[in-house]
C-alpha cells in the first residue's frame, strides 16, 4: 500500500502539523488563483490545506461522529455537531495542543461543549 511521506523526510505529519497547515491555508485565504490567461490555476496553499484537512478528518472524524451520535437524537444532528466541533477546534485562535491524543481529546470536548443544552 502507498505510504505518504512528508517533505522533510519523515512519514505522515503529526496532527499538530496538519492543523498548522489548515490554519495557514485559512489565514491566507487560499483559493484557486487566476493565471494571466484567465484560467483557474490551483493555489498551492489551498491544495496543501485541503490535503491536511482530508488527512485530519480521516484520522478523527469517525470517533468524533460516534461521540456526537451519543450526544444527539438524530444522525443529521450528530453530523452537524461533529462538523461544528471540528471546525471550532481547527479554527480557534489558540495555537492548539501538542500531542496527537490531545487533539482527539480536544475534539471530543468540543462535541460535549457544543452539544450541551
Amino acid at each position: 500500500m502507498y505510504e505518504q511521506f512528508d517533505t522533510i523526510g519523515g512519514t505522515a505529519p503529526s496532527d499538530t502539523e496538519l492543523v498548522q497547515r489548515i490554519r495557514t491555508a485559512a489565514r491566507t485565504g487560499a483559493r484557486a488563483a487566476v493565471d494571466p490567461y484567465g484560467a483557474s490555476a490551483p493555489d498551492r496553499a489551498a491544495e496543501v490545506g485541503e490535503e491536511a484537512l482530508d488527512e485530519f478528518h480521516r484520522r478523527h472524524y469517525a470517533a468524533v461522529l460516534a461521540y456526537a451520535r451519543a450526544c444527539s437524537r438524530s444522525s443529521q444532528a450528530a453530523a452537524d455537531l461533529a462538523k461544528e466541533a471540528i471546525g471550532g477546534v481547527l479554527h480557534c485562535p489558540e495555537p492548539g495542543v501538542g500531542s496527537d491524543t490531545a487533539w482527539r481529546d480536544s475534539l471530543l470536548a468540543a462535541v460535549r461543549r457544543t452539544g450541551a443544552p
